[in-house]
């Protein structure tokens, strides 16, 4: 937006906003504060301060239109560090829905990346919302005000990518599968698997997801179809339906255990998580390599 400036208050205009922060309690948390349950004002904001909390404005020439409070708080689900939180953003009315609040919530974020802090949460008391965000994900997170993320419709049609990648390679990879032996296949959609972990995890942008998905595509096609015929040329007839069940037994677990892990480490970073899953899938990668031999299809 034009005209408009991050900056930081003067002491007299630090003190005008913590009066107006003071007296919204009571609004702002949906009478879940009273003003008379309330400390002074001056020993509330004098232990904000002291403790290092962050007060920032947003210009347009010498009028301050908007401002973010933001600093720590014991995260009590996280014991061995400290939490960030944004306690109050304000934007005047004229200039709300026009970005002004995104200026002043990523110049929080991005001061907050400076800080030792392991996550940051913001509470929305009136509509009983509120997020939580891993220190990590700062630097692959994008703040949107509405004009340019992903639409509903477009975000199906990049998971859609996945499924659809996966007719073709199924096909591919059944007709290859005579050449390149069902091993190199199965280890084929074992390393896309890993890239697509990566791709994942790097992503600061839809480009990149969508190849994640690409990839996957191709990935599960050489996997699934390299593991079903490995077994089916190494176990005796009469076991193979049993070795192919097996097969599709441990997939279960994996969807079932997988989703608990994975959101166990998604509680403090995306980033490890997937790294976490490549790391995962690289380990079945070399039991293959260590304990399975190339096993040709003949006629």
């Amino acid at each position: 937006m034009q005209n408009l400036l991050i900056d930081r208050p003067s002491e007299e205009e630090k003190f005008e906003i913590m009066k107006k922060m003071y007296y919204s309690i009571p609004e702002s948390s949906s009478g879940r504060y009273s003003l008379p349950d309330l400390r002074p004002m001056d020993e509330v904001y004098s232990d904000f301060l002291k403790r290092g909390d962050s007060l920032i404005v947003l210009r347009s020439g010498e009028e301050i239109v908007g401002h973010v409070h933001s600093g720590p708080q014991i995260d009590e689900r996280l014991a061995f560090g400290r939490s960030g939180h944004i306690y109050d953003l304000f934007v005047s009315d004229i200039y709300r829905r026009r970005g002004a609040g995104k200026l002043l919530l990523s110049a929080s974020l991005e001061e907050l990346k400076r800080s030792s802090y392991l996550t940051v949460t913001a509470n929305t008391y009136r509509l009983g919302a509120g997020w939580r965000l891993p220190k990590s994900d700062f630097y692959h997170c994008d703040i949107h005000d509405g004009k340019d993320s992903l639409s509903a419709s477009a975000t199906a049609i990049i998971t859609s990518i996945n499924p659809f990648m996966q007719i073709f390679s199924h096909i591919f990879f059944g007709k290859v599968m005579y050449r390149i032996g069902p091993r190199k296949s199965t280890l084929i959609g074992i390393g896309l698997t890993i890239f697509t972990m990566l791709f994942f995890a790097m992503a600061q942008s839809w480009v990149l997801i969508a190849l994640g998905y690409f990839s996957l595509g191709i990935a599960f096609g050489a996997f699934i179809n390299g593991a079903g015929t490995m077994i089916s040329l190494s176990s005796p007839p009469e076991r193979r339906a049993e070795f192919l069940g097996l097969l599709r037994s441990a997939r279960a677990i994996g969807f079932m255990v997988e989703p608990l892990l994975a959101g166990t480490v998604a509680e403090y970073s995306y980033f490890v998580m997937f790294i976490m899953m490549a790391s995962l899938i690289a380990a079945g990668g070399l039991i293959v390599i260590v304990f399975t031999k190339d096993r040709l299809i003949t006629s």
